[in-house]
C-alpha cells in the first residue's frame, strides 16, 4: 500500500502522507517505517510530528535498528538543521539505548560547528545512566566543560540520583557542591536524592545539614522534602534523629503529614512511650493542626500489620483525657482491623490447603 500510494500517479499531499504514517504506525510499526522508507525515498520528507510519533512506535516494540537506519538516511539527507531536530534524534536513540550511535550524532553535530545543545546531552546522559554506562557517564560530563555547555538542573539530577541509587556517596556530595557553587539551585528531587542515600548509609547528621538547606531555600519545598527525610530515617531505625528534626522545625514548615508517619512508623514498631511523647509534644506545641494529625494518625493505623501495638496505642491515649476522642475512634479502626487480618489469616489458611 505504501509503495502505490507514494508512487502513484495521483496527487496527495505530504501532510496526509504523515497522517497515514501516524495510523499505521499505532498498530504496525513494521509497516510505518516501510511506509516512512518509501517517502524519504521519494524526497518526501517527515514532518517532526509524524517522525516523534514513529520513533514512540519503534521504541515501544524494540525497533532501535531500524530507527537508526531511518535517522541515518535523514541525517545523510541534511534533514536536521536546528537544535530541535538533532535533539529528537538524540533522545530518541538514547530512549531505544543506542547511546553509541547518539554519541555519534553528538559528534556530528559538532562536526558542523553547531552546539548540541543542553537537552541532548541530558537525554545521552538518561540514556547511559539507565545503562550503568558510568564510565562514558563521566566522560560525557567532562566533555560538556570542555565544549562550554553548561550543566543544568537535570544534568545534576541525572547524576546525582544515579550515583544515589548505587550508594556512590562521595560523588553525590561533589556534585551536590558543585551545583550549589556554580549558582544551580537545588530541587525537590536533588535533595530526597541526597537524604535517602545519606539515611541509608546512616549519615544522619549529614542529611540533616542537607535538608537544613532546603529549609533555608524555601519552605513549600523543604514541607515535600521533610517527608521523605522522615520515611528514609524510619526505615533505617532512625526514630530518635526524627523526633529530633521534627522537634526543631521552623514555624513556617508544613509538618503535619510527616508527624503522622512518624506516629505510624513508631507504633508498628511498639515504640509506644517514643509515640505517646510525641503525641504530647504536637499537642503543645501543634495545637493547631493537633486534631487533624490525630485523625488522620487514626486512619493511617488501619493498614497496620499487627494488633499488638494499636492496641498499646489506646490503651494509652485512654488515660489522657484529651485523647478520649482519638481512643474511641482508634477503638473503630481497631475492630476493622482485626476483621481484615482475621480475613486475610482465613484466606491463608484456605490456600494453604489447597
Amino acid at each position: 500500500m505504501a509503495e502505490a500510494i507514494v508512487l502513484g500517479d495521483f496527487p496527495i499531499d505530504d501532510d496526509v502522507l504523515n497522517l497515514l504514517v501516524c495510523s499505521v504506525s499505532e498498530v504496525d510499526a513494521d509497516a510505518a517505517i516501510m511506509f516512512c522508507k518509501f517517502m524519504i525515498g521519494k524526497e518526501r520528507l517527515p514532518s517532526i510530528q509524524m517522525l516523534v510519533q514513529l520513533c514512540e512506535s519503534l521504541c515501544k516494540n524494540g525497533k532501535g535498528n531500524e530507527m537508526w537506519e531511518m535517522f541515518r538516511v535523514l541525517l545523510d539527507k541534511g534533514y536536521c538543521t536546528s537544535e530541535r531536530e538533532y535533539h529528537l534524534v538524540v533522545s530518541f536513540l538514547g530512549k531505544a539505548g543506542k547511546v553509541r550511535e547518539a554519541y555519534d550524532v553528538i559528534k556530528e553535530i559538532k562536526r558542523k560547528r553547531l552546539d548540541p545543545g543542553i537537552s541532548s546531552y541530558n537525554s545521552l546522559m538518561v540514556a547511559l545512566c539507565r545503562n550503568d554506562l558510568l564510565r562514558p557517564a563521566k566522560k560525557l560530563w567532562d566533555e560538556m566543560f570542555t565544549s562550554g555547555s553548561s550543566p543544568n538542573l537535570q544534568t545534576y539530577n541525572i547524576l546525582i540520583t544515579k550515583f544515589a541509587e548505587i550508594g556512590e556517596s562521595e560523588q553525590v556530595q561533589q556534585l551536590f557542591d558543585h551545583m550549589v557553587q556554580k549558582g544551580v539551585t537545588p530541587d525537590s528531587t536533588t535533595y530526597t536524592s541526597v537524604i535517602t542515600m545519606l539515611c541509608q548509609e546512616n549519615k544522619y547528621e549529614q542529611a540533616e545539614e542537607i535538608f537544613n538547606k532546603s529549609v533555608a531555600q524555601d519552605p513549600k519545598l523543604a514541607s515535600s522534602v521533610l517527608t521523605v527525610f522522615i520515611i528514609a530515617l524510619c526505615k533505617q531505625g532512625g526514630f530518635k534523629t526524627a523526633l529530633g528534626v521534627m522537634s526543631s522545625l521552623p514555624s513556617n514548615i508544613e509538618s503535619s503529614n510527616s508527624h503522622v508517619i512518624l506516629l505510624k512508623c513508631l507504633t508498628d514498631v511498639e515504640e509506644i512511650e517514643m509515640a505517646s511523647e510525641h503525641i504530647k509534644w504536637i499537642r503543645r506545641y501543634c495545637s493547631s493542626a493537633f486534631q487533624n494529625i490525630m485523625n488522620e494518625l487514626v486512619a493511617s493505623l488501619s493498614t497496620s500489620a499487627s494488633l499488638q501495638p494499636v492496641r498499646k496505642l489506646v490503651q494509652w491515649s485512654y488515660h489522657m483525657i484529651p485523647l478520649v476522642h482519638f481512643a474511641k475512634n482508634a477503638q473503630r479502626v481497631l475492630r476493622l482491623l482485626e476483621v481484615r487480618l482475621q480475613c486475610i489469616t482465613s484466606q491463608s489458611d484456605i490456600d494453604t490447603s489447597l
